[in-house]
């Protein structure tokens, strides 16, 4: 955290292998440290998740403030 500060980053963008994890702890985590957070939603695989699990994960980081966008927005 404290090298992304010095830098003066303000946003991150994540993506990743296991929605289930790690990708979804670090979208919430980098929220709950003050940065404005970008979940590039074509860019995780994962093993498939139940309609229920996603449902309730993609919840969890909308109630967080976490933005989700594709990856076709910066091409």
């Amino acid at each position: 955290v404290e090298f992304l500060r010095a830098r003066k980053v303000t946003e991150v963008y994540i993506l990743g292998f296991s929605h289930d994890g790690c990708v979804v702890n670090t979208a919430l985590d980098a929220r709950a440290l003050g940065f404005q957070t970008f979940l590039i939603s074509d860019g995780i695989r994962s093993t498939p998740l139940t309609a229920e699990a996603l449902g309730d994960q993609d919840r969890q980081l909308q109630e967080a403030g976490v933005v989700k966008v594709s990856s076709a927005q910066f091409l």
